[in-house]
Protein backbone atom coordinates (compact mmCIF):
# COMPACT_ATOMS: atom_id res chain seq x y z
CA UNK A 1 0.00 0.00 0.00
CA UNK A 2 1.33 3.15 -1.37
CA UNK A 3 1.28 6.59 1.12
CA UNK A 4 1.33 9.42 -1.07
CA UNK A 5 2.34 9.56 -4.32
CA UNK A 6 5.54 8.08 -5.02
CA UNK A 7 6.71 4.78 -3.59
CA UNK A 8 8.70 4.26 -0.45
CA UNK A 9 10.84 1.54 -1.79
CA UNK A 10 11.89 2.83 -4.98
CA UNK A 11 10.45 6.61 -5.89
CA UNK A 12 8.41 5.87 -8.82
CA UNK A 13 5.49 7.56 -9.29
CA UNK A 14 1.90 6.08 -8.57
CA UNK A 15 0.10 4.96 -11.53
CA UNK A 16 0.13 6.53 -15.36
CA UNK A 17 -0.34 10.39 -15.64
CA UNK A 18 -0.12 12.04 -18.67
CA UNK A 19 3.04 13.83 -20.28
CA UNK A 20 2.80 17.49 -20.30
CA UNK A 21 4.70 19.96 -22.96
CA UNK A 22 6.66 21.84 -19.75
CA UNK A 23 7.91 18.50 -18.23
CA UNK A 24 9.13 17.02 -21.26
CA UNK A 25 11.05 20.23 -22.20
CA UNK A 26 12.61 19.92 -18.80
CA UNK A 27 13.51 16.38 -19.71
CA UNK A 28 15.22 17.46 -22.48
CA UNK A 29 17.13 20.01 -21.24
CA UNK A 30 18.13 17.97 -18.21
CA UNK A 31 19.16 14.79 -20.98
CA UNK A 32 21.29 16.65 -23.09
CA UNK A 33 23.79 17.50 -20.43
CA UNK A 34 23.91 14.35 -18.40
CA UNK A 35 25.23 11.34 -18.97
CA UNK A 36 23.22 8.39 -18.24
CA UNK A 37 24.63 5.07 -17.17
CA UNK A 38 21.25 3.01 -17.55
CA UNK A 39 22.29 3.01 -21.61
CA UNK A 40 23.27 -0.35 -21.16
CA UNK A 41 20.00 -1.60 -19.78
CA UNK A 42 17.84 -0.06 -22.02
CA UNK A 43 19.50 -1.58 -24.89
CA UNK A 44 17.69 -5.28 -24.46
CA UNK A 45 14.65 -4.66 -24.22
CA UNK A 46 15.09 -1.71 -26.91
CA UNK A 47 16.11 -4.60 -28.93
CA UNK A 48 14.55 -7.56 -27.85
CA UNK A 49 11.10 -6.38 -26.64
CA UNK A 50 9.20 -4.01 -29.29
CA UNK A 51 7.02 -0.94 -27.37
CA UNK A 52 8.08 -2.11 -23.91
CA UNK A 53 10.16 1.20 -23.36
CA UNK A 54 7.65 3.14 -24.65
CA UNK A 55 4.77 1.66 -22.93
CA UNK A 56 6.83 1.37 -19.84
CA UNK A 57 7.22 5.09 -20.34
CA UNK A 58 3.75 5.80 -21.15
CA UNK A 59 2.53 4.69 -17.43
CA UNK A 60 5.21 6.31 -15.73
CA UNK A 61 7.49 3.49 -14.91
CA UNK A 62 10.61 5.37 -15.89
CA UNK A 63 13.11 4.76 -13.09
CA UNK A 64 14.66 2.18 -14.64
CA UNK A 65 15.55 2.96 -18.01
CA UNK A 66 17.42 5.90 -20.03
CA UNK A 67 14.90 8.36 -21.18
CA UNK A 68 14.02 8.10 -24.67
CA UNK A 69 15.60 11.79 -26.14
CA UNK A 70 18.96 11.19 -24.06
CA UNK A 71 18.67 7.38 -25.76
CA UNK A 72 17.94 8.84 -29.04
CA UNK A 73 20.46 11.57 -28.88
CA UNK A 74 23.58 8.78 -28.06
CA UNK A 75 22.62 6.27 -30.83
CA UNK A 76 22.22 8.49 -33.30
CA UNK A 77 25.70 10.19 -32.52
CA UNK A 78 27.56 7.04 -32.81
CA UNK A 79 26.01 5.90 -35.56
CA UNK A 80 26.88 8.99 -37.91
CA UNK A 81 29.94 8.77 -36.16
CA UNK A 82 30.90 5.48 -37.41
CA UNK A 83 29.28 6.11 -40.62
CA UNK A 84 30.94 9.08 -41.04
CA UNK A 85 34.47 7.09 -41.14
CA UNK A 86 33.23 3.90 -42.90
CA UNK A 87 31.98 6.18 -46.02
CA UNK A 88 35.47 8.24 -45.85
CA UNK A 89 37.13 4.61 -45.90
CA UNK A 90 35.05 3.72 -48.55
CA UNK A 91 35.51 6.90 -50.71
CA UNK A 92 39.74 6.18 -50.31
CA UNK A 93 38.98 2.83 -51.54
CA UNK A 94 37.16 3.96 -54.65
CA UNK A 95 39.91 6.33 -55.59
CA UNK A 96 42.44 4.10 -54.98
CA UNK A 97 40.80 1.63 -57.35
CA UNK A 98 39.99 3.82 -59.98
CA UNK A 99 43.10 5.66 -59.83
CA UNK A 100 45.80 5.63 -63.03
CA UNK A 101 49.17 4.95 -62.92
CA UNK A 102 51.72 6.21 -65.36
CA UNK A 103 54.85 5.69 -65.61
CA UNK A 104 57.00 8.36 -67.78
CA UNK A 105 60.97 7.25 -68.77
CA UNK A 106 62.62 10.05 -70.21
CA UNK A 107 65.21 9.12 -73.08
CA UNK A 108 67.59 11.92 -72.39
CA UNK A 109 68.78 10.51 -68.78
CA UNK A 110 70.61 7.74 -67.76
CA UNK A 111 68.59 5.60 -65.82
CA UNK A 112 70.21 3.53 -62.81
CA UNK A 113 70.09 -0.13 -63.05
CA UNK A 114 69.77 -0.71 -59.52
CA UNK A 115 66.84 2.23 -59.26
CA UNK A 116 65.18 0.28 -62.28
CA UNK A 117 64.95 -2.49 -60.69
CA UNK A 118 64.03 -1.72 -56.93
CA UNK A 119 61.32 0.67 -59.16
CA UNK A 120 60.20 -2.39 -61.05
CA UNK A 121 59.55 -4.32 -57.77
CA UNK A 122 57.61 -1.38 -56.41
CA UNK A 123 55.17 -1.48 -59.19
CA UNK A 124 55.05 -5.77 -59.18
CA UNK A 125 53.75 -5.43 -55.38
CA UNK A 126 51.19 -2.86 -56.06
CA UNK A 127 49.97 -5.41 -58.98
CA UNK A 128 50.69 -2.67 -61.49
CA UNK A 129 51.88 -4.60 -64.96
CA UNK A 130 54.52 -2.63 -67.07
CA UNK A 131 57.65 -3.43 -68.24
CA UNK A 132 60.14 -0.58 -67.01
CA UNK A 133 62.78 -2.23 -69.01
CA UNK A 134 61.10 -2.84 -72.20
CA UNK A 135 60.15 1.03 -72.10
CA UNK A 136 64.07 1.98 -71.26
CA UNK A 137 64.85 -0.24 -74.46
CA UNK A 138 62.21 1.51 -76.66
CA UNK A 139 62.91 4.77 -75.83
CA UNK A 140 67.03 4.13 -76.48
CA UNK A 141 65.80 2.97 -80.02
CA UNK A 142 66.50 5.33 -83.03
CA UNK A 143 63.66 4.13 -84.87
CA UNK A 144 61.24 4.59 -83.12
CA UNK A 145 62.21 8.27 -82.03
CA UNK A 146 61.01 11.20 -83.82
CA UNK A 147 64.74 11.87 -85.64
CA UNK A 148 65.39 8.10 -86.22
CA UNK A 149 64.44 7.82 -89.48
CA UNK A 150 61.05 6.62 -91.44
CA UNK A 151 58.82 4.40 -88.91
CA UNK A 152 58.08 1.19 -89.24
CA UNK A 153 55.08 -0.09 -90.41
CA UNK A 154 53.58 -1.55 -87.16
CA UNK A 155 54.53 2.84 -86.00
CA UNK A 156 52.62 3.79 -88.92
CA UNK A 157 49.76 2.16 -87.77
CA UNK A 158 50.16 2.90 -84.64
CA UNK A 159 50.38 6.67 -85.37
CA UNK A 160 47.08 6.57 -87.75
CA UNK A 161 45.52 4.91 -84.95
CA UNK A 162 46.17 7.35 -82.61
CA UNK A 163 45.36 10.64 -84.71
CA UNK A 164 42.35 9.19 -85.44
CA UNK A 165 41.63 8.56 -81.78
CA UNK A 166 42.73 11.93 -81.32
CA UNK A 167 39.76 13.25 -84.49
CA UNK A 168 37.21 11.18 -82.70
CA UNK A 169 38.25 13.02 -79.35
CA UNK A 170 37.91 16.82 -81.30
CA UNK A 171 34.70 15.48 -83.07
CA UNK A 172 33.38 14.03 -79.94
CA UNK A 173 34.45 17.58 -77.95
CA UNK A 174 30.82 19.21 -77.91
CA UNK A 175 28.49 16.08 -76.93
CA UNK A 176 31.44 15.71 -73.94
CA UNK A 177 30.70 19.85 -73.23
CA UNK A 178 26.99 18.94 -73.44
CA UNK A 179 27.39 16.15 -70.85
CA UNK A 180 29.56 18.66 -68.30
CA UNK A 181 27.02 21.48 -68.46
CA UNK A 182 24.93 21.73 -65.61
CA UNK A 183 21.45 24.00 -65.68
CA UNK A 184 19.58 24.45 -62.52
CA UNK A 185 16.40 26.47 -62.61
CA UNK A 186 13.58 26.20 -59.90
CA UNK A 187 11.46 27.53 -62.14
CA UNK A 188 11.48 30.94 -62.41
CA UNK A 189 12.27 32.95 -65.53
CA UNK A 190 15.31 35.38 -66.28
CA UNK A 191 12.62 38.48 -65.66
CA UNK A 192 10.60 37.08 -62.65
CA UNK A 193 13.81 35.34 -60.69
CA UNK A 194 15.14 37.35 -57.61
CA UNK A 195 18.84 38.35 -57.80
CA UNK A 196 19.72 35.64 -54.73
CA UNK A 197 18.20 32.95 -56.09
CA UNK A 198 20.35 33.42 -59.52
CA UNK A 199 23.54 33.64 -57.22
CA UNK A 200 21.70 30.34 -55.78
CA UNK A 201 21.37 28.17 -59.19
CA UNK A 202 24.63 28.93 -60.18
CA UNK A 203 26.30 28.44 -56.73
CA UNK A 204 24.55 24.72 -56.98
CA UNK A 205 25.57 24.24 -60.72
CA UNK A 206 29.42 25.38 -59.62
CA UNK A 207 28.99 22.71 -56.62
CA UNK A 208 27.73 19.92 -59.44
CA UNK A 209 30.47 20.09 -61.18
CA UNK A 210 32.69 20.36 -57.98
CA UNK A 211 31.42 17.29 -56.95
CA UNK A 212 31.98 15.15 -59.48
CA UNK A 213 35.58 16.00 -59.07
CA UNK A 214 35.94 16.04 -55.82
CA UNK A 215 32.75 13.10 -54.30
CA UNK A 216 34.00 12.81 -50.65
CA UNK A 217 33.31 16.65 -50.05
CA UNK A 218 29.85 16.31 -51.10
CA UNK A 219 29.45 12.90 -49.17
CA UNK A 220 31.12 14.70 -45.98
CA UNK A 221 28.83 17.48 -46.24
CA UNK A 222 26.12 15.60 -46.65
CA UNK A 223 26.27 13.24 -43.52
CA UNK A 224 26.59 16.20 -41.78
CA UNK A 225 22.85 17.53 -42.99
CA UNK A 226 21.29 13.64 -42.12
CA UNK A 227 20.93 13.72 -38.76
CA UNK A 228 19.56 17.22 -38.56
CA UNK A 229 17.06 16.51 -41.18
CA UNK A 230 15.99 12.75 -39.41
CA UNK A 231 15.60 14.94 -36.28
CA UNK A 232 13.23 17.01 -38.01
CA UNK A 233 11.33 13.74 -39.82
CA UNK A 234 10.36 13.04 -35.90
CA UNK A 235 7.54 14.90 -35.31
CA UNK A 236 6.19 13.92 -38.90
CA UNK A 237 6.40 10.51 -37.69
CA UNK A 238 4.43 11.22 -34.75
CA UNK A 239 1.79 12.89 -37.09
CA UNK A 240 1.58 9.59 -38.89
CA UNK A 241 0.55 7.67 -35.52
CA UNK A 242 -1.59 9.93 -34.31
CA UNK A 243 -3.49 9.79 -37.59
CA UNK A 244 -3.75 6.36 -37.10
CA UNK A 245 -4.70 6.70 -33.24
CA UNK A 246 -6.52 9.30 -33.98
CA UNK A 247 -9.52 8.17 -31.45
CA UNK A 248 -7.22 6.85 -29.07
CA UNK A 249 -6.74 8.54 -25.62
CA UNK A 250 -2.97 8.87 -26.59
CA UNK A 251 -1.77 12.05 -26.81
CA UNK A 252 0.81 13.61 -29.32
CA UNK A 253 3.64 14.05 -27.05
CA UNK A 254 3.50 10.11 -26.66
CA UNK A 255 3.52 9.14 -29.92
CA UNK A 256 6.45 11.60 -30.12
CA UNK A 257 8.44 9.28 -27.71
CA UNK A 258 7.33 6.22 -29.41
CA UNK A 259 9.01 7.59 -32.40
CA UNK A 260 12.48 8.07 -30.44
CA UNK A 261 12.54 4.52 -29.49
CA UNK A 262 11.64 3.24 -33.23
CA UNK A 263 14.36 5.31 -34.61
CA UNK A 264 16.75 4.55 -31.68
CA UNK A 265 16.13 0.98 -32.74
CA UNK A 266 16.70 1.74 -36.16
CA UNK A 267 19.72 3.74 -35.96
CA UNK A 268 20.88 0.47 -33.12
CA UNK A 269 20.23 -2.13 -36.36
CA UNK A 270 21.93 0.11 -38.89
CA UNK A 271 24.73 0.35 -36.37
CA UNK A 272 25.07 -3.30 -36.35
CA UNK A 273 24.78 -4.26 -39.70
CA UNK A 274 27.38 -1.47 -40.71
CA UNK A 275 29.88 -2.80 -38.46
CA UNK A 276 29.19 -6.70 -39.47
CA UNK A 277 28.94 -5.57 -43.34
CA UNK A 278 32.50 -4.87 -43.39
CA UNK A 279 33.24 -8.56 -41.84
CA UNK A 280 30.84 -10.41 -43.57
CA UNK A 281 27.76 -10.50 -46.31
CA UNK A 282 25.80 -13.02 -44.34
CA UNK A 283 23.76 -10.23 -42.78
CA UNK A 284 22.16 -8.43 -45.26
CA UNK A 285 18.94 -7.41 -45.72
CA UNK A 286 18.64 -7.98 -41.96
CA UNK A 287 18.09 -4.41 -40.92
CA UNK A 288 15.72 -3.63 -43.02
CA UNK A 289 13.34 -7.30 -42.02
CA UNK A 290 14.02 -6.22 -38.39
CA UNK A 291 12.52 -2.56 -39.21
CA UNK A 292 9.35 -4.08 -41.24
CA UNK A 293 8.80 -6.89 -38.00
CA UNK A 294 9.54 -4.51 -35.65
CA UNK A 295 6.91 -1.69 -35.93
CA UNK A 296 3.51 -4.08 -35.77
CA UNK A 297 4.83 -5.85 -32.92
CA UNK A 298 5.55 -2.49 -31.23
CA UNK A 299 2.07 -1.10 -32.09
CA UNK A 300 0.42 -4.15 -30.14
CA UNK A 301 2.20 -3.67 -27.01
CA UNK A 302 1.58 -0.23 -26.83
CA UNK A 303 -1.48 0.89 -28.49
CA UNK A 304 -3.09 -2.29 -27.92
CA UNK A 305 -3.86 -3.03 -31.88
CA UNK A 306 -5.13 -6.45 -33.37
CA UNK A 307 -2.83 -8.45 -35.38
CA UNK A 308 -4.52 -6.96 -38.93
CA UNK A 309 -4.98 -3.50 -37.56
CA UNK A 310 -1.09 -3.37 -36.25
CA UNK A 311 -0.10 -4.86 -39.79
CA UNK A 312 -2.62 -2.30 -41.70
CA UNK A 313 -1.14 0.97 -39.64
CA UNK A 314 2.40 -0.86 -40.32
CA UNK A 315 1.51 -0.53 -44.00
CA UNK A 316 0.59 3.12 -43.68
CA UNK A 317 3.03 4.51 -41.87
CA UNK A 318 5.86 2.71 -44.40
CA UNK A 319 4.46 4.49 -47.18
CA UNK A 320 3.83 7.77 -45.97
CA UNK A 321 6.90 8.20 -44.25
CA UNK A 322 9.06 6.59 -46.92
CA UNK A 323 7.58 9.44 -48.87
CA UNK A 324 8.35 11.72 -46.38
CA UNK A 325 12.19 10.50 -46.22
CA UNK A 326 12.38 11.02 -49.96
CA UNK A 327 11.73 14.52 -49.47
CA UNK A 328 14.01 14.40 -46.62
CA UNK A 329 16.92 13.46 -48.75
CA UNK A 330 15.95 15.61 -51.44
CA UNK A 331 16.40 18.59 -48.86
CA UNK A 332 19.39 17.48 -47.62
CA UNK A 333 21.06 17.28 -51.20
CA UNK A 334 20.15 20.99 -52.09
CA UNK A 335 21.30 21.63 -49.04
CA UNK A 336 24.81 20.32 -49.37
CA UNK A 337 24.74 21.34 -53.08
CA UNK A 338 23.52 24.87 -52.09
CA UNK A 339 26.47 24.79 -49.26
CA UNK A 340 29.09 22.96 -50.61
Amino acid sequence: MLHGEYCSVCGQREGRRDLHFSEAAGDILLDMVTWDSRFWRTLFPLMFRPGFLTAEFIDGRRARYMPPFRLYIIVSFILFLVVSFLARDMMAEVTNEDGDVSVFISSDDEVDPEGLAEAQRTLDGLGIDVDLQARKEASEDPAQTEYGGAPSASQSAESSAQASAEAAVDGDADSVDDEDHVNINFGFSDEEKPSWLGDLESRMEGNVRRMKEEPSLFLGLFLEYLPQVMFLMLPLFAVLLWICYLLSPFHYLQHLVFGLHYHSFAFLLYLIDSCLASVTSALDGVAFIGLIIYLPLALMRVYGSGTIGAVVKSLFIYFAYGITLIFGFVAIVLLTLAFL
